[in-house]
């Protein structure tokens, strides 16, 4: 009885001395609260050597977004053709029973603002925008397959920071009937409207139709019998519809509206008679002009009573010179609409029967000998091309395509094998996917397909090396953990459907590996803070004083506290917040502005703190620092358009290493701080890419970072070599 006695008391004094030392530790914990200084512009190593990068198109399914005008073509009677892209440019035909489809040019970021024409031997010809370049290109189907040529190439000195730059704005093809092809498009950089043909025995030829200040980007080109131009544009400086036409002695040009003119499209009739159908965006109703006496004077007339309609017009004219138009009417539930003639009648008619949400952008219109129409659109909610078979009274829908947009945010780790993880989301087919290296190649599975799932998120490697991962999907957070080859996937809290709430969720595993999250309860504005315990989500407000607790980041310091970085929607302040002693403290860091601000925390081994964040409304990107006595907020960069997102990691060393997002190069950029100095490099020199990055570090302190590519929408993947 007396050992058993002492070695409970040894027990009991054992236990007394841990409790002792942690309350002790807790004590002497320290405090986030101290002094902060501006420091103002971090010194930069500019000799610093760049670092190179090997870059992949990890997942880069087909992607269309901005259509052109003219895509819709037809071979012959029920076999019609589109042309369009963004990350390449794609060709499909139907040929009775299915769409086939054809990558016609394999460079990235071209196929914008596609327009297609078919000869009278059935050869196709597509005129289309490289984005990445700003060069206008040209593909011709030929019995050997596609030829593909450049047509005019971006001035030396060209602005390669403007969304578009360079030549070959809007353009629109036409082919004579020696299948030469013909088109109009605009000049970015000299700001001028052009026309470009081509003969066989010369190559192409470029003119200049317009010029003068505030020429509209949008044209539409028609031939007429003799194989002779004729042009229809808006004219922004004049807010008029001018239409020109090529002469001996050079384009000739008139005012037909001058008080209205978007979205024109031309068709020249049998008598060489002009024919233009357009929007009034003053009125914004659709409008029709045609020429009605042998001097080339035009009358005009507005086709519809109601507001919103006559957008995306297009006209063609049938065997008879009856006009036919489509036009697009914005409203809740946007449709297609097609009016037309009927001896001196106009029948209108719904085309999109059946379709919800957004559709019908960029619709366009083309006949077949038999007089009947064709109808092509954009359904924008489900990212799809639908081409419109008129059958005697009814209207009949294809998929022409599907399109997928993924990775525009992307949570990126790595695990003690030193084996990649990125979560991302596929917006268009509502997956949250997770790509991972195996040893031996990448691997893609769908962790989740839900309605909108799968934005924000966030991910960490557990004691297991497998992933655990927080994101939003309709209503509410949501969390996810792969297990056994499977991902379990259970709500943090249950909310209706219209009670969207948390947004910006971080996660991060406490010294147990229990998970646990930071979000934004966004009906209530506030900050709140939950943990995983027998199975079970608690959750908690860290901060109620007015909107806060947008753009989270979440991690555990070296005395297990939980500390959340976030913004202030009220003061438009970056703000700290850390749990001690069961209580929450929060403290103002910086006044960021309006943004998307995206802080990144991290704790270094002695518990120091590092914070990347935009501030300056987005106009520069920062580093916050707590040395364990004090703050100092240093811009590392300014003079940029910094968004979505900022990613901080730590090297062995505590060193911080940090990627981010400048719109205004369009470049990813990678900062690094070496010797108390940073270097910033850019980690791609071409295209537009940075969006949603996520940096990790592996043991051999390689980088590797995962971010999209905006003008391809795929996900990219960078590691430096």
């Amino acid at each position: 009885m007396k050992v058993s006695s002492s070695r409970q008391l040894i027990v009991i004094c054992i236990v007394l001395s841990l409790i002792l030392t942690s309350c002790q530790s807790l004590q002497q914990a320290p405090t986030y609260e101290g002094a902060i200084q501006q420091v103002g512009a971090l010194s930069i190593n500019t000799l610093a050597q760049p670092v190179r990068w090997d870059i992949q198109h990890l997942d880069a399914p087909a992607f269309f977004k901005i259509l052109g005008r003219g895509y819709l073509a037809l071979k012959e009677a029920g076999k019609p053709c589109v042309a369009f892209g963004n990350d390449h440019l794609y060709f499909s035909c139907f040929n009775g029973k299915t769409w086939r489809q054809e990558t016609v040019d394999e460079d990235y970021g071209v196929g914008m603002y596609a327009t297609l024409a078919i000869d009278w031997q059935g050869f196709a010809h597509i005129a289309y925008y490289d984005e990445v370049n700003g060069r206008l290109k040209y593909a011709r189907s030929t019995h050997e397959g596609w030829q593909i040529e450049v047509i005019e190439i971006p001035e030396p000195d060209t602005d390669r920071s403007q969304s578009r730059f360079g030549k070959g704005g809007n353009p629109l093809i036409q082919v004579d009937l020696n299948g030469n092809p013909h088109l109009s498009y605009y000049d970015y950089d000299l700001q001028a409207l052009k026309y470009a043909y081509h003969l066989e025995e010369v190559g192409w030829q470029i003119e200049t139709i317009d010029d003068s200040e505030k020429v509209s980007s949008a044209s539409w080109l028609a031939l007429d019998q003799h194989g002779q131009p004729h042009v229809a544009y808006y004219h922004k400086g004049k807010s008029a519809l001018i239409y020109a036409q090529k002469t001996a002695s050079g384009w000739s040009r008139q005012t037909v509206d001058d008080t209205a003119g978007h979205y024109p499209s031309l068709a020249i009739d049998l008598q060489g008679q002009a024919h233009i159908a357009y929007y009034d965006q003053v009125n914004k109703r659709l409008k029709y002009a045609w020429q009605n006496d042998t001097i080339g004077t035009f009358a005009t007339e507005t086709l519809t009573e109601v507001d919103n309609t006559g957008e995306y017009a297009t006209l063609a004219l049938d065997s008879q010179d009856q006009a036919h138009i489509t036009y697009f009417h914005r409203v809740d539930n946007s449709q297609v609409f097609y009016i037309h003639q009927s001896g001196k009648d106009w029948v209108n008619e719904r085309v999109s029967v059946g379709d919800k949400d957004l559709v019908g952008l960029y619709t366009t219109l083309a006949m077949d000998e038999n007089d009947c129409p064709y109808f092509a659109y954009r359904h924008s909610s489900n990212r799809q091309l639908k081409v419109i078979f008129h059958q005697t009274e009814t209207f009949d829908a294809q998929i022409a395509f599907s399109s997928t947009r993924i990775g525009e945010i992307t949570s990126l780790a790595i695990d003690s094998q030193d084996r990649v993880h990125i979560l991302y989301n596929n917006d268009s087919q509502d997956e949250l996917r997770h790509a991972y290296w195996n040893g031996t190649k990448w691997r893609f599975e769908v962790a989740q397909q839900a309605i909108d799932t799968g934005t924000d998120s966030s991910m960490v490697i557990n004691a297991s090396n497998l992933p655990e991962a927080v994101f939003w999907g309709l209503p509410s957070t949501k969390y996810g953990a792969l297990k056994d080859g499977i991902w379990e996937i259970e709500w943090i809290e249950e909310h209706d459907y219209g009670d969207w709430t948390g947004w910006y969720p971080s996660i991060a595993l406490d010294s147990q590996g229990r998970p646990s999250v930071s979000f934004y309860d966004t009906p209530a504005n506030d900050l709140k803070f939950g943990t995983r315990k027998n199975n079970q989500w608690f959750t908690e407000i860290v901060d109620s004083d007015g909107d806060v607790g947008a753009f989270t980041s979440l991690v555990y310091d070296q005395y297990q506290r939980p500390l959340i970085a976030y913004v202030d929607n009220t003061h438009q302040d970056l703000k700290l917040a850390w749990k001690d002693n069961n209580r929450w403290h929060t403290i103002v860091l910086d006044h960021v502005g309006e943004g998307e601000i995206y802080p990144s925390l991290r704790c270094t081994p002695d518990n120091q703190l590092y914070i990347s964040y935009v501030s300056d409304s987005s106009s520069s990107l920062k580093i916050a620092h707590w040395n364990g006595v004090q703050w100092s907020l240093g811009v590392l960069e300014q003079g940029g358009q910094y968004f979505m997102k900022t990613s901080l990691a730590l090297d062995a060393d505590g060193k911080p290493h940090v990627s981010f997002y400048d719109g205004f190069q369009k470049a990813l950029k990678y900062a690094c701080l070496v010797d108390r100095e940073w270097s910033v490099s850019k980690v791609n020199e071409d295209g537009n890419m940075g969006m949603g990055s996520s940096l990790g570090i592996d043991s051999h302190g390689r980088i590797h970072i995962s971010f999209q590519d905006v003008i391809n929408q795929d996900l990219m993947y960078a590691v430096s070599q």
